[in-house]
């Protein structure tokens, strides 16, 4: 059991300054610790165990002179993955210096799970930050929302889905592609490329070449996204949103305290879900058309249009996904063309 003790002996050691750390950990280390102190949720057996692991990497990290002479050379808008099978771990070098993976495993504290989301660390090396993660095994998919084996995904309750996916909506998940959507050997759905968290607008909107849908994820093409939820399935997903519900004070503390100032696109997500109905007999599909009430009518029918392009059946995931991101990618008629920009004039202009 997590003492208290153990809690202040943690944060003694985020406070004592260390030789190597450039002040950028430094500052990270002390903002850390207050917000430890600020927020109860942070201050568990399992948060510690990981951060202790970060912590001792992140020590080897910044001694090692070939990574610090490999960022070096790489510039601000460059992306980079190095992986370091000697220390379990995997370094993503983002641009801008993006550390939002951080606050995704954070906030996932405070959303009452865990599972869903990889631990990530940020730590500045080369005058580069950088996130720092576990190494772990599991299967993702590919550009076309393949990729998964058929007896993988029967291990993915449908509990673990509604959870996971409720989760990755709170906390903003923008780019939820096949390739970005892992499944472990348990069966739990694991989200281990989350830099674009936070930053998605709630509201669909037309971009000059396509349009925008914040949050859709290609496992909407998975048959857990149709399948009704039961009795018993209902009351854990209804006590999972009253825990995310009842931390929102935390949540509010926590966006403070990191600097974020996406609070509000978070606070207008959890009142999504405190409007809707999770009751026996409903779906995740009907979760997802309730976020959007000027597409929902439309979704079906763009099903249609982008599955004749694929010459294969697609569901909302895929279908989005190529409506959005990945059309122009591919040679379509005259026809196909039309009917989709019709498509996107009726439901998203």
């Amino acid at each position: 059991m997590f003492k208290r003790t153990h809690f202040i002996a943690f944060a003694l050691i985020l406070w004592l300054p260390h030789i190597l750390l450039a002040d950028w950990n430094q500052d990270f280390d002390e903002q850390t610790s207050r917000l430890i102190q600020d927020v109860p949720q942070l201050q568990n057996h399992a948060f510690f165990v990981d951060y202790d692991f970060f912590l001792r990497a992140r020590g080897r990290l910044l001694e090692d002179q070939n990574l610090i002479n490999l960022l070096k050379d790489i510039k601000p808008l460059e992306k980079k993955i190095i992986v370091r099978e000697d220390l379990g771990l995997i370094i993503k070098k983002r641009r801008e210096n993006n550390i939002r993976d951080l606050y995704s495993w954070e906030l996932s504290h405070l959303l009452g799970s865990t599972a869903y989301v990889l631990p990530a660390f940020p730590l500045e090396i080369a005058g580069k930050r950088v996130i720092v993660q576990k190494l772990e095994t599991f299967e993702f998919g590919d550009k076309e929302g393949g990729g998964y084996s058929p007896n993988r995904l029967k291990t993915v309750s449908l509990e673990t889905y509604w959870k996971a996916h409720l989760q990755a909506y709170l906390l903003g998940f923008g780019d939820l592609a096949a390739p970005n959507v892992g499944v472990n050997a348990s069966g739990m759905i694991r989200f281990f490329d989350n830099e674009s968290s936070l930053i998605y607008f709630n509201i669909p909107f037309k971009e000059e070449r396509s349009f925008i849908v914040g949050f859709v994820s290609q496992s909407f093409d998975w048959p857990h996204y149709r399948i009704p939820l039961d009795s018993h399935a209902a009351k854990k997903i209804k006590a999972f949103v009253e825990i995310c519900l009842a931390n929102e004070p935390y949540l509010r503390i926590y966006m403070k305290s990191r600097g974020q100032s996406e609070e509000a696109g978070l606070l207008e997500r959890l009142d999504k879900l405190r409007r809707f109905s999770f009751k026996q007999g409903v779906c995740f599909r009907d979760f997802f058309g309730n976020l959007y009430p000027k597409l929902n009518p439309g979704l079906d029918k763009l099903n249609q249009l982008v599955s004749s392009v694929w010459g294969r059946p697609v569901d909302h995931g895929s279908a989005l996904f190529f409506a959005c991101q990945y059309m122009h990618e591919v040679s379509l008629s005259s026809k196909q063309k039309k009917d989709i920009q019709k498509w996107v004039a009726k439901y998203i202009d």
